[in-house]
């Protein structure tokens, strides 16, 4: 019998918030926007105050690329 254990999905989606918050301390932005979900609820953090309008139109942006994302990854299933 295998000495592994199953992990919980739970672990390794904090791993990767993990890795993820990392690799944003390493690239050094100027701002940094986290979008964190937690009991079913959406909890949003920046790390600096910018003007109003540039937040939305780079919200609004990595709407975009997220949608991308998203579509690429369906397109290998």
């Amino acid at each position: 019998m295998s000495n592994l254990k199953p992990v919980p999905i739970h672990e390794a989606w904090i791993a990767d918030a993990n890795e993820l918050l990392h690799d944003a301390i390493d690239a050094e932005f100027e701002t940094v926007v986290v979008l964190g979900y937690k009991n079913g609820r959406l909890h949003v953090k920046q790390s600096c105050a910018v003007d109003f309008a540039k937040m939305l139109g780079m919200l609004e942006l990595a709407k975009f690329q997220l949608m991308d994302n998203l579509d690429g990854l369906s397109d290998h299933d």
